[in-house]
């Protein structure tokens, strides 16, 4: 039966469960879907006549994933239910210095995507970069030069409909690489694995960031006001990972003048800023990635890299021999308990929340037969942070949480995240 936009509006943008990813727009046929901007972030709104072909709500990541099919379907073996599959795990950075100092974790994404460039594994890559006429501002790109490649390095906290950009993929003759979060990975997997694979082949590569949630808009301009910044015209760059590992959100003024808060301290806007639907999502470390990339506690300005796809396993192996990056191969344990607090909250905490909404008649998303049971103890923890949420979406309680001094939230920020991190260290 053919389905029209109105039923993704129904039951995915009105239920909160839209990522925000964007693929409904990118793979429209019609035209018919722009992404407008509004209190729940960037979603798709209907501007023309709808064809009711179906493919929105077919490739929608927002209510259904079947994790257990897609694993299937893209490595035919066994998912490390923390991890997913993989082939091999490695710890590793750039060995050019200005590209690892220039990304968030050791530059390896960034000198990934030059590579395959040089290789001519790929002739384009999409990536997250800032507007050159708003820079505060992130947008897709599509680049082909290394040195694009490079202005578009450290991660992004905001959400942004990435896969939008999908309409912009018409030839053929091009092969791209895609940078993409787990949401944005998973409705491309179901792009792939669906009927509409043939006109998206020359998307060889998913290169998967880590991913424990993602924040509004509104979070960027918190900061920006909580730094004294109100004149948007002045900001000349801005960056949220900048300096010294982990680093900091900095803004750079016209005039020079630089202002920050560090990654730990705005750990904060988590509370306040958060999708509804990063609440529900099982997936940290980007399952379905041909290859996935995250910050790798223990080992400072440095990566964990986690290669799923054997050619891109090789191709690693190779830059590593070439002299493009280091790497140092790891364990599936070293690797879980790097990020044991992430894990613990999107493999246990999201379960439990999704329990706790669903039991109250509300749609949550539907990851096919996986499902983990949790304990009353975990579910009545999730029922408190779920309140904690709620508040936080309070207009009036942002405003007061971003009048406390920074100095304050750095060390309130420092002490939840490592009490946290050091009680999910026996996760697995």
């Amino acid at each position: 039966m053919k389905t029209d936009f109105s039923v993704l509006k129904r039951e995915v943008v009105d239920q909160d469960l839209c990522t925000h990813c964007g693929t409904c727009v990118g793979i429209c046929p019609a035209g018919c879907l722009e992404i407008k901007n509004s209190e729940k972030g960037p979603i798709p709104h209907l501007v023309g006549k709808c064809e009711t072909c179906s493919l929105c709500v077919e490739i929608c990541p927002g209510k259904y994933v079947d994790f257990g099919e897609l694993n299937k379907s893209i490595f035919r073996k066994e998912a490390d239910p923390y991890l997913g599959f993989y082939e091999k795990i490695f710890v590793g950075h750039a060995r050019d210095k200005t590209i690892r100092i220039s990304g968030s974790s050791g530059g390896v994404v960034t000198q990934i995507l030059i590579s395959m460039l040089k290789k001519e594994l790929i002739t384009k890559a999409i990536v997250l970069g800032f507007s050159k006429e708003e820079p505060w501002k992130t947008e897709a790109k599509i680049v082909s030069m290394p040195e694009e490649i490079v202005s578009t390095s450290q991660s992004k906290y905001v959400i942004y409909p990435l896969n939008a950009v999908l309409k912009e993929i018409k030839d053929k003759k091009d092969k791209y690489a895609i940078v993409a979060l787990p949401c944005q990975v998973h409705a491309l997997r179901k792009l792939q694995h669906s009927h509409l694979k043939d006109s998206f082949q020359s998307i060889k590569f998913i290169i998967g960031l880590y991913c424990g949630n993602n924040l509004f808009f509104s979070a960027t301009l918190a900061l920006l006001k909580k730094l004294g910044v109100y004149d948007f015209s002045q900001i000349k760059k801005i960056s949220y990972r900048e300096g010294t590992w982990p680093g900091r959100f900095e803004v750079v003024l016209e005039n020079g003048e630089k202002r920050g808060i560090s990654k730990v301290g705005f750990n904060y806007l988590t509370f306040l800023y958060t999708p509804k639907r990063c609440l529900y999502c099982i997936d940290l470390t980007n399952e379905f990635a041909d290859v996935s990339v995250g910050d790798a506690w223990g080992y400072p300005d440095s990566s964990v890299i986690i290669c799923r796809n054997r050619e891109l396993l090789e191709f690693i192996i190779e830059m590593y021999e070439q002299g493009d990056i280091e790497i140092k191969e790891i364990s599936s344990q070293e690797a879980i308990l790097m990020h044991s607090h992430g894990l613990d909250n999107k493999k246990k905490g999201a379960w439990a929340r999704i329990k706790i909404v669903g039991s109250k008649g509300k749609s949550v998303p539907d990851y096919g037969e996986i499902k983990i049971d949790v304990d009353k103890r975990r579910i009545q923890l999730e029922r408190i942070l779920l309140f904690i949420f709620r508040i936080g979406e309070n207009k009036m309680i942002q405003k007061l949480v971003n009048c406390i001094p920074v100095s304050f939230l750095e060390k309130i920020m420092s002490v939840v995240r490592e009490r946290w991190r050091r009680s999910t260290k026996g996760i697995n």
